[in-house]
């Protein structure tokens, strides 16, 4: 079930929502209908995905050793993971509606997908329809960078 490898996913997550959740503190207090705040889902996710770091841990740890190490194996999840850490980086001041577009893009290409159309359509597709239900339906004002002149009102 567990690959030999397990302990570099796990290690990355469980370090990939540390930083989330220490980057969650800087984010501002805004007026919503969620109770929590802007941060609290992000710092559900991130310790989400601490939790499946540990226990691929776990797993690797009681799982029988073989094989030699790969790196070229390793090489999806280290991009995904430095797309991910530019992506939270640079989210306050680019915004929500010019990043998330290029993160669903970018990890798809990673993950292999290369037709152009359904890069673009999906992108742009699941980033209007989650932008649509969190600022419209729940009223979430998500951080619109450069973007923000637009919503002003």
């Amino acid at each position: 079930m567990f690959q030999r490898n397990d302990w570099v996913v796990g290690v990355l997550s469980v370090l990939l929502g540390a930083f989330v959740i220490y980057r969650s503190n800087f984010w501002e207090t805004v007026t919503s209908l969620d109770p929590a705040g802007p941060g609290a889902l992000p710092v559900i996710l991130a310790w989400g995905i601490i939790i499946i770091g540990i226990i691929h841990l776990i797993g690797f740890r009681f799982s029988p050793k073989s094989k030699k190490y790969n790196l070229q194996e390793l090489k999806p999840v280290l991009q995904i993971t430095l797309v991910s850490i530019i992506y939270i980086l640079l989210f306050e001041k680019l915004g929500y509606l010019i990043l998330t577009p290029l993160l669903i893009i970018s990890t798809m290409w990673i993950v292999q997908v290369r037709d152009k159309r359904v890069l673009i359509k999906t992108g742009f597709l699941a980033t209007a329809v989650l932008f649509a239900i969190f600022f419209f339906g729940l009223k979430i004002k998500l951080p619109l960078g450069i973007l923000e002149f637009f919503f002003e009102g």
